[in-house]
């Protein structure tokens, strides 16, 4: 304080302002003020707005009570306004001694706290923490005229709250609390902790109480959720990743990252294609594209495997790995697709079983249903990408989709078709397709043998011819063997045949037997033992322990039973027994004599052989006795009279030749087969006939010959040996002749 006197004594000059709302006083202490040789009589006070002035107020007596050193005025000062309180003293000498304060300013507005956060500012989410100990907070608190002089601070759960801490007074240059330990201990994690702050001025004026925002403990990661991406992909081809559900409780969650590695199948070598990326806490999904990652594998059996990090705001985490996400290149391995049959009758057939075998088992190949299709597969194999769909068609072909158009069935492997383009009908036989997709689209496909379509009551067409092959015949000399062969064209498959053999007169010859192939060995009776497995491929059957009586007829019955158990019998036109008949002959089709052919070169002749007609010596290569002439003929059927002669009409060889040959036709190469038919006449009328295996024409693509090896030298003087390796065609070679001839021997 400064002073202003005529004496050498140094007054003083103290001072306090307080000014409560609405009335502004002014209030001062003094001493110091003395004289020893005067003596003070009197005191006077001023106010002003510079040292010593009196603008403010002028002298005054009013107000000071001397004795106490105390000054008290009610003033109309203006706020912000620095104001000086001056004291001026008379000694009894009439001296005066003046003395003025410091500056002093009226406030009549209290600090304030624009600024108070809870947490720690340098956490990218501070109203989180992991830390239940210990608090943090920042704040600013301002008071522009007379600054802040103090600050207090409590914590509890709630606004206003001590329940955590109590109140704390800080000094007013204090801004931050770190790491303050709870009086009450470790703070839950139900609850925030919130912080209540007041400021204070040098007047005495308090601030509003400022709150905190709430800061929420959380000590647990981010939990539940799926991650899962593509099954498999092909090569450098995108590939998405998809993630739902996460969550946490106290803090949210705040983002993600994803990693993508490629590897080979065993994981070993795994290499990073993609550096963690972060993404948004909105994101559900995330894309990658090998082609804009110079390090992407690129084979097949290559696998990539994705990691998510799910991070809360509390800064903690939790990785999930996705499924492994495939390259595949190949298409699925295909399987088997049967029909099921659609009418169970006495126990045949059964459901489709797993594995091939089951399928094959369960297998129909005729149905009586012409609402349906029942189909069963499996076996389909994808080992990389595994199979996401199969789709299944019916059509009148294999492999075709104009019965029924392809329909998906997801990843089941048994369906029924009932949607059909065109109706079924009685006859028909459609096959199934099914094609299998797998996890990148590659397709393999499979289709059934098909299944046929039997009405009841309806007669498919079905013979018996007598004889063992060949045309019907119409007599026999022998009285001792019944021969037969038929054709059933039962759509349904037949499981059994039986015959049996009566006398014209209906008298029983030999009752229905089956027509086995194979016999069982533990059979009771070994000379007529019971049959192990029914033979229903040969369609025919002989018995030569007869005893047939010379001009009667015989004749052949059969008995089928297909796979629903329907029967059906048919008969053979019959036989008659001719001791004096001669015995048929053995046919050679081609032009070399004697030789059987099956395919020849030109499509413009005919040619065959015969020989054993009458005597039945096949080696015999002459003209017998027995045989008065021969009638040949030419067709595209053996089994019919007319079409046993539908190329070439008969014609009758010149007496002792054994072959014919027929040129200027214009046949149908490879896909026609023509049989040559000799009918040999006796002498005494009777005509026994016999038809060739058949022959293919048009196969005429040159040969090929080999180098010939022989040695220059030899001991021997009767024989030459000689190698050579085979001959090359487009068929293959019936036999090779060898000759050798003398020359110059070098």
């Amino acid at each position: 304080m400064g002073t202003r006197a005529c004496e050498t004594t140094d007054p003083s000059l103290d001072y306090a302002l307080h000014l409560p709302q609405p009335v502004l006083q002014v209030s001062i202490t003094f001493d110091g003020f003395s004289s020893e040789r005067c003596g003070i009589v009197a005191y006077e006070w001023a106010v002003g707005t510079i040292p010593l002035a009196t603008d403010a107020m002028t002298h005054t007596i009013e107000g000071i009570v001397a004795h106490n050193g105390v000054a008290l005025a009610s003033l109309d000062l203006t706020p912000g306004t620095k104001y000086y309180v001056k004291v001026r003293a008379e000694t009894g000498c009439g001296a005066l001694l003046e003395s003025s304060s410091d500056a002093f300013t009226v406030d009549l507005n209290p600090p304030t706290i624009p600024v108070l956060t809870a947490g720690q500012a340098t956490r990218e989410w501070p109203s989180f923490q992991t830390d239940k100990a210990l608090v943090f907070a920042q704040w600013q608190a301002s008071d522009p005229q007379t600054g802040v002089a103090s600050l207090e601070y409590r914590v509890g759960d709630r606004p206003f709250s001590a329940g955590y801490h109590p109140r704390t007074a800080v000094g007013g240059d204090v801004d931050v609390v770190e790491g303050l330990r709870m009086a009450a201990g470790d703070l839950p994690m139900t609850l925030p902790y919130i912080f209540t702050l007041v400021a204070s001025s040098p007047s005495g004026l308090r601030s509003v109480e400022r709150i905190s925002n709430g800061v929420t403990i959380d000590a647990t990661a981010p939990g539940g959720g799926t991650f899962s991406c593509d099954a498999a992909v092909r090569p450098r081809d995108p590939f998405a990743c998809r993630w739902e559900g996460f969550a946490d409780a106290e803090s949210a969650v705040a983002g993600y990252s994803i990693q993508i590695l490629g590897a080979d199948r065993s994981g070993a070598g795994d290499q990073i294609l993609l550096a963690p990326l972060s993404l948004s806490r909105d994101t559900r999904t995330y894309t990658y594209h090998p082609l804009l990652s110079s390090r992407s594998p690129g084979q097949h059996a290559y696998v990539y495997r994705a990691s998510l990090t799910v991070f809360n705001r509390a800064g903690l985490s939790i990785v999930s790995l996705s499924n492994t996400i495939a390259m595949d290149t190949s298409p699925p391995v295909a399987g088997i697709v049967v029909e099921l049959t659609t009418t169970w009758t006495e126990g045949r057939g059964q459901p489709a079983q797993a594995g091939a075998d089951g399928l094959r088992a369960a297998d129909v190949q005729c149905q009586v249903s012409q609402t349906e299709v029942r189909l069963a597969w499996g076996g389909f194999v994808d080992a990389e990408s595994g199979i996401a769909q199969y789709s299944v068609a019916l059509g009148s072909q294999p492999g075709t989709d104009d019965v029924a158009g392809y329909r998906s069935f997801g990843t089941a492997t048994r369906g029924t078709v009932t949607d059909f383009l065109q109706p079924l009908s009685c006859g028909d036989t459609v096959y199934a397709t099914v094609i299998a997709t797998n996890g990148v689209g590659l397709t393999v496909h499979a289709m059934s043998n098909g299944v046929s379509i039997r009405c009841e009551g309806r007669q498919h067409p079905a013979a018996v011819y007598d004889g063992l092959a060949g045309p019907d015949r119409q007599q026999q000399s022998s009285t001792l063997q019944i021969e037969a062969h038929w054709v059933f064209e039962d759509p349904c498959p037949i499981v059994q045949y039986e015959w049996a053999i009566y006398r014209a007169d209906r008298v029983l010859v030999q009752d229905f037997t089956v027509v086995c192939a194979r016999p069982d060995p533990n059979s009771k009776d070994p000379r007529n033992p019971d049959c192990a497995e029914a033979d229903t491929v040969s369609n025919f059957a002989s018995n030569d322990g007869l005893t047939l009586t010379a001009g009667l007829a015989y004749y052949v019955a059969v008995r089928s039973t297909n796979v629903l158990g329907h029967t059906r019998v048919v008969r053979s036109n019959g036989v008659s027994v001719n001791p004096t008949l001669p015995l048929p002959g053995v046919v050679f089709d081609g032009v070399i004599d004697f030789v059987d052919m099956s395919v020849q070169a030109t499509t413009t002749l005919l040619s065959c052989s015969w020989t054993a007609f009458g005597d039945g010596d096949p080696l015999r290569r002459r003209p017998t006795e027995l045989i008065d002439f021969f009638d040949v003929s030419f067709g595209t059927d053996r089994t019919d009279a007319q079409t046993q002669a539908d190329v070439v009409a008969k014609q009758r060889p010149a007496t002792g030749q054994q072959h014919l040959l027929v040129t200027g036709l214009s046949l149908v190469p490879r896909s026609q087969k023509y049989f040559c038919t000799v009918a040999a006449t006796a002498p005494n009328g009777d005509v026994v006939q016999s038809t060739s295996n058949g022959i293919f024409v048009g196969y005429g693509t040159p040969v090929l010959s080999q180098v010939v090896e022989a040695p220059r030298f030899q001991a021997s003087t009767s024989s030459i040996q000689v190698q050579f390796k085979p001959f090359r065609a487009s068929v293959d070679m019936m036999f090779y002749q060898v000759t050798n001839g003398g020359g110059n021997p070098n």
